[in-house]
C-alpha cells in the first residue's frame, strides 16, 4: 500500500514541476490530499475493513 502511494505521489510530482496550474485543473482534489505528503507521514489505516476502504 505505502509503495503504490509513493508510486502515485512521485507520478504527479514530475507534471506538477513542468505545469502546477494544468495539473491542478484536471487532478480530482482528493488526489493532492492523498498524494500530497510522503505517505511515512501519514497515519496508515488498521483492520481489514479500514485498510480496505483506504485502498479503494
Amino acid at each position: 500500500m505505502e509503495l503504490v502511494a509513493e508510486t502515485m505521489r512521485a507520478a504527479l510530482t514530475a507534471p506538477a514541476k513542468v505545469d502546477e496550474v494544468r495539473l491542478a485543473g484536471v487532478m480530482p482534489v482528493e488526489w493532492a490530499q492523498r498524494y500530497g505528503r510522503s505517505v511515512r507521514h501519514e497515519r496508515q489505516p488498521t483492520g481489514a475493513v479500514a485498510v480496505r476502504q483506504y485502498v479503494e
